[in-house]
This record gives C-alpha cells, structure tokens and sequence, in this order.
C-alpha cells in the first residue's frame, strides 16, 4: 500500500480564525432561532387549543 502524504494543514491568519469563529456563531444563532420559533409555534397551538 502507496504511503499516503498527510494534507497540509493552512494556518489561518488571526482575522481568518475570527471570521470563522463568527460564521460558526452565525448559523449557531440562526438554528437557535428556528427552533425556538418551532416550539414557540407549537406552544401557540396547544395554547389555542385549550381555550
């Protein structure tokens, strides 16, 4: 079996490393915030349905 090379790791520059730390932050957020608004949709319904 061939050898295989390692990939070569990029070192990402400090602003990089930042702008990937917030993208990550970003779609944290916006997975949050759909599912809050699913269970907030949700507790809606219940509610309605109990008056």
């Amino acid at each position: 079996m061939p050898n295989k090379k390692p990939k070569s790791v990029k070192k990402l520059t400090e602003q990089e490393n930042r702008l990937s730390q917030l993208e990550d932050e970003v779609l944290r957020l916006k997975i949050e915030n759909e599912a809050l608004k699913l269970l907030a949709s949700i507790q809606q319904r219940t509610d309605n349905s109990q008056k």
